[in-house]
């Protein structure tokens, strides 16, 4: 309980010699019990056991809050009480700044000595430190120090107190001022009226009553089973039911009553080769199998190259997603891939190719593409111009060529001639060109058979009948003289007793040649 005072502490005023103002603005929220120790035997030559050591707080709420006296009087009286009595050392004082630390080391039961103070739980040893000052407690000190309460109820009234500046009166960094240390065996409680002043500030200060209690041993954690409803000090006797039972002892979960508690069941299968196998099982379950290539943790049983894909399971095959062939399947990489090289992609493709013709720009070869140009090359792929045709430009030539673009010498036909050497003019059809045609007497036994001539002019001169020779006569259907003797002659037969002498006159000469020249070549009848 918070109760605001409505008077100046005596002692504070009178060191202080100051007029102070008030505020309601309360900056001590409580006084805080903290447990210590509690003993279970002696310590050094005190048998504290059953008793429990105590420590006193305020609990401040600014840093800067400063904690001056604790005061009381008739009107506001304050008490510190046990149901029993306090441990008293007989080397200890009323405050803890009484305290040498260096006893401490050697006396160890005077660490539980029963004292007052603000801050200090030693003899001050900072340049800021003080001493506990006190005014109008001597009796009440005596009593205390006799292991009796502390009450201050006077009409004049005291309180110990620090002065301002002090660190003593300083929060530590729990925010908490200590004002007193107690052991007891008792129950612990009690009021003390404080002087705060808000910020540090002398001249804004606060004046409460905070109201206190501990030390109803008992077992104070609700979970435990001897929990202690009333206890407000916990004297670690608590026991709590173990794992899996109520306080009865008696399983909390038992599904097939077999007095096993569930938490505490071992399942398991009874095959060794299993996952789920276990000893000293208590209730039998279906066995459990890793996968084949696995353990029971799922980790493989075989990974050469520890890729986390077990071996049965890899798939060879191109690894880089940048290859032609690459195989998302495949897991592990088996030097198959694939890759385009500078000017086709994957698929044969040209990157570039402006004139379409399937020939990579980058290896095109610039040239003559003309089969029939003079200067085709056969390895060219881009024309670029430079063909040239050679050839005779003249359409009467003979070897004209409508493709040419470069003119060479013509050949020409012969006169008379076309340029496949048929005649122009051949009225005759006889094979012979008619300029060249030469009229004459084409027949051999004619007396002017012209054997030049290629067309007969109808001038051949005949000779009569009478013309043949002795012993031959005129074949008028044969036109020629023949044999008497054997009937034949002339060109028919030997021309009588004479061999050639075809016109029987006697001599071999030239008619007789133009006879056989006549007839040469036609088939006997």
């Amino acid at each position: 309980m918070i109760r605001v005072a409505t008077r100046v502490v005596l002692a504070v005023l009178v060191v202080c010699c100051m007029t102070l103002s008030f505020s309601l603005n309360a900056q001590v929220n409580a006084i805080v019990v903290e447990t210590i120790q509690v003993h279970d035997g002696p310590v050094g030559n005190s048998d504290l056991t059953g008793m429990t050591t105590y420590r006193l707080y305020a609990q401040l709420t600014d840093s800067l809050d400063f904690v001056g006296a604790v005061y009381g009087s008739s009107e506001e009286p304050i008490n510190l009480s046990t149901t029993t009595s306090f441990f008293q050392h007989p080397a200890g004082g009323s405050f803890g700044t009484d305290l040498n630390g260096f006893f401490l080391n050697i006396l160890p039961d005077l660490n539980y000595d029963s004292w007052l103070t603000i801050g200090l739980d030693l003899a001050p040893s900072g340049v800021n430190e003080e001493g506990i000052s006190s005014i109008g407690i001597i009796a009440e000190q005596a009593a205390f120090e006799a292991g009796e309460n502390f009450v201050l109820d006077s009409e004049v009234g005291g309180s110990w107190f620090v002065l301002p500046g002090s660190e003593n009166g300083l929060a530590d960094e729990n925010l908490q001022v200590l004002l007193a240390q107690v052991t007891t065996n008792g129950l612990l409680s009690g009021q003390l009226n404080l002087q705060c002043f808000l910020a540090g500030n002398p001249f804004d200060e606060q004046l409460a009553a905070f109201e206190f209690s501990a030390g109803a041993p008992g077992c104070t954690s609700e979970d435990a089973c001897n929990f202690d409803a009333d206890a407000n000090s916990d004297n670690g006797s608590c026991w709590f039911a173990p794992d899996g039972y109520n306080c009865d002892l008696e399983c909390i979960d038992d599904t097939d009553g077999d007095g096993i508690c569930d938490s505490f069941e071992v399942m398991g299968c009874e095959d060794p080769a299993s996952c789920n196998f276990a000893e000293g099982i208590t209730d039998v379950i279906e066995c459990i199998y890793p996968d084949t290539g696995y353990d029971c943790f799922g980790a493989c049983l075989a990974d050469s190259d520890s890729d986390g894909i077990c071996n049965p399971f890899e798939v060879d095959g191109c690894t880089d997603g940048e290859a032609c062939n690459y195989d998302a399947a495949a897991t592990d990489e088996d030097g198959s891939c694939t890759y385009p090289d500078l000017v086709h992609d994957c698929n044969g493709e040209c990157n570039n190719d402006i004139d379409g013709d399937g020939i990579c720009d980058e290896l095109e070869s610039p040239g003559c593409t003309d089969e029939n140009a003079d200067n085709f090359t056969p390895t060219a792929t881009d024309d670029d111009g430079s063909c040239y045709t050679s050839g005779c430009m003249d359409p009467s030539g003979c070897d004209f060529d409508p493709m040419a673009d470069t003119a060479t010498s013509c050949t020409y036909p012969e006169v008379g001639y076309d340029c496949d050497f048929d005649c122009l003019l051949d009225e005759d059809g006889d094979g012979i060109c008619d300029a060249f045609e030469v009229l004459g007497c084409t027949n051999p036994l004619a007396e002017n058979f012209n054997p030049d001539a290629t067309e007969d002019n109808g001038l051949c001169v005949v000779l009569p009948p009478s013309y043949c020779g002795e012993g031959t006569v005129w074949d008028p259907e044969g036109g020629q003289c023949i044999s008497i003797d054997t009937g034949t002659g002339g060109i028919g037969g030997y021309g009588g007793l004479c061999f050639g002498d075809f016109d029987a006159d006697g001599q071999r000469g030239s008619s007789d040649l133009l006879l056989w020249l006549g007839v040469y070549g036609y088939a006997c009848d």
